[in-house]
């Protein structure tokens, strides 16, 4: 029977708060049931050195220091090496480069989640803890889903959550389902669209129901919530539980707003079927239902010139926009 890695690095390399810790202490003040609000990182951050991360010796710098380190007993001289030169990054020039050589080298798999989860957990500079995330994707267990949700909702550890999650959890589309469920703005678009691919009828049942909130930046990630979760087909049924419904109007309307930056309706195949089911709907439920103030920024985007470039019969566009006027306040002459 193996032992457990006692392989320890200590606390934080200060003395003081990790950002996990601060990230763990903001999450405790809310309120139970409290919906999710924006996360910012809970401190300030020096700028990173730009001379130093333009280096192309950077990265391999990183990695050769994190061989030392695995290499040998606990050595909080290396670390505090490692923790420098990670501050002196602009990390998303590196992170790539940077996971994909450590994946080629044949590391110790028990130190690095070890070391994934000190940096991650301990780290007090944000590419510290992204460097963290980076090593859990590579050697985390289900162990580490906690730690990457508490992290994840920051939106500057978004992306690191979601490809970690992605790589060391058994049931990864659940993870991200949770990681979604617990976020807004541009971590919930980045879980989102780590979703995009997923099969899990729980997770598609959500795409449509739950995922737009109506923030501007839900068109970021509509495109792949209306393709995940079957938006046309959803809308296709006979009727739909309200929530169900004002779900799929919130993927529809963040699919043609024009004064969000991506209004993306004709890169859906069933674009107008889910718009003319939609209709239908609304109309069902009748004049008064709120859902007639979204048909009108459908209507100005089936009109825009992005709509008259897509690949739509002009006879079938104007059909269902006839459909759609018909529900439409009368405006004065």
């Amino acid at each position: 029977m193996s032992r457990p890695c006692t392989w320890d690095l200590g606390d934080t390399l200060s003395g003081g708060p990790s950002l996990y810790d601060r990230a763990v202490a903001e999450e405790s003040r809310r309120p139970a049931g409290a919906p999710p609000t924006h996360r910012r990182l809970p401190v300030q951050t020096p700028k990173p050195s730009h001379r130093e991360s333009r280096s192309a010796l950077s990265a391999p710098r990183v990695v050769a220091t994190t061989v030392r380190l695995l290499g040998g007993p606990p050595d909080r001289d290396v670390l505090t090496v490692l923790d420098r030169r990670l501050r002196r990054l602009v990390w998303h020039r590196h992170a790539t480069s940077i996971r994909t050589t450590i994946q080629r080298r044949d590391l110790p798999g028990d130190r690095l989640r070890l070391l994934g989860r000190w940096c991650a957990t301990r780290g007090e500079h944000p590419n510290t803890v992204a460097f963290g995330m980076t090593l859990l994707g590579l050697r985390g267990t289900d162990d580490d889903r906690d730690t990457l949700l508490s992290l994840g909702v920051h939106s500057a550890f978004a992306k690191e959550a979601c490809v970690a999650l992605a790589h060391s959890q058994a049931e990864p589309d659940r993870a991200l389902l949770a990681l979604a469920r617990r976020s807004v703005g541009w971590s919930r678009v980045h879980a989102v669209e780590a979703l995009a691919e997923s099969d899990d009828p729980v997770v598609m049942e959500w795409l449509v129901r739950e995922s737009c909130t109506g923030d501007v930046l839900d068109a970021y990630a509509a495109l792949a919530v209306a393709k995940a979760g079957d938006l046309a087909g959803v809308l296709a049924h006979d009727s739909l539980d309200e929530n169900m419904l004002d779900g799929a109007a919130r993927v529809l309307h963040a699919l043609t707003d024009l004064d969000a930056p991506v209004a993306a309706l004709a890169s859906y195949p069933g674009a107008l079927r889910a718009v003319d089911d939609y209709v239908r709907h609304v109309a069902a439920r009748g004049p008064g239902t709120w859902h007639v103030r979204g048909l009108a920024r459908i209507d100005r985007y089936l009109g825009s010139t992005g709509a008259r470039r897509a690949p739509w019969p002009p006879d079938d566009v104007r059909h269902v926009r006839s459909r759609l006027r018909a529900l439409l306040p009368a405006r004065d002459s």
